[in-house]
């Protein structure tokens, strides 16, 4: 090998050492920017790049989890990309899998499991004010997403406990899930009941311009709860099988634009 050659070997290596050792607080003023483009952000950051922890993230300025320990895949910097191993969480949150992120700010998710109460994914998603509660599951091969919009994904949601809250005490309707797959210009995710009093079948799709439609049909089982029946009469008139039919449609505006780098 020529000793040029070496020289060169030798400054990379050098110039990657020093990379991994920089406190992950000085590195994340780079990174903030393609941060934000997924909608993210990072509070109390201690570590380096190539191992350390975050105290909060927040999505679109919202508490997603707290203390978040990462663990860098070093070789995904050579393919122009940062690649964390994840794991951490508490208050009721857990996270573990890989994160990658590139400079344009696309964030995709592999070997991705995320355990939560709906009530916080959801107030992290900005729709605190939905009246319900139950448990999230989140099981993904991959996902990709673009200003916390997801463009691409596979895998299985689930909730559990799910309940509508209209007072002191929440209705429960049952256990449910939803298989994530790709289509052209978005993402599907075929609906099903898994157990409870209320029974639910349909679709909903996401479009890459953050649009959204919902098809479903749900019923009443017939050992449900008084409850359970007055509100989805809420709905309109039942067909001939007892199915009560929602249809929604629209599309969500545009997230905030990028947060400033600090």
């Amino acid at each position: 090998m020529k000793r040029s050659t070496l020289i060169i070997v030798g400054v990379v290596v050098f110039l990657v050492a020093l990379l991994l050792r920089t406190p992950a607080v000085q590195l994340h003023r780079l990174f903030a920017p393609s941060l934000a483009q997924a909608g993210l952000q990072l509070q109390g950051i201690e570590g380096s790049l190539s191992a350390g922890r975050a105290a909060q993230v927040d999505l679109q300025g919202n508490a997603l989890v707290r203390d978040l320990g990462w663990n860098l895949r070093a070789v995904h910097l050579l393919l122009g990309r940062a690649s964390f191993m994840l794991a951490g969480g508490r208050d009721g949150t857990l996270v573990d899998g890989i994160a990658s992120i590139v400079p344009s700010g696309t964030l995709t998710l592999q070997d991705f499991k995320l355990a939560s109460s709906l009530k916080a994914v959801l107030a992290a998603a900005g729709y605190g004010g939905f009246p319900v509660e139950g448990q999230l599951g989140l099981d993904l091969s991959s996902m990709k997403l673009r200003q916390g919009w997801p463009r691409q994904a596979q895998g299985t949601l689930t909730v559990r406990g799910l309940g509508w809250k209209l007072g002191r005490e929440a209705v429960l309707l049952g256990d449910y899930s939803a298989t994530l797959d790709n289509e052209t210009g978005g993402v599907k995710a075929d609906i099903a009941t898994l157990s409870g009093a209320l029974e639910v079948s349909g679709q909903a799709r996401l479009g890459d311009d953050r649009s959204y439609e919902m098809t479903l049909q749900m019923r009443p089982r017939p050992n449900a709860p008084p409850m359970v029946p007055n509100l989805v009469r809420n709905l309109g008139a039942p067909d001939a099988q007892g199915w009560y039919h929602v249809n929604r449609r629209g599309k969500l505006g545009e997230p905030p634009g990028p947060v400033p780098a600090p």
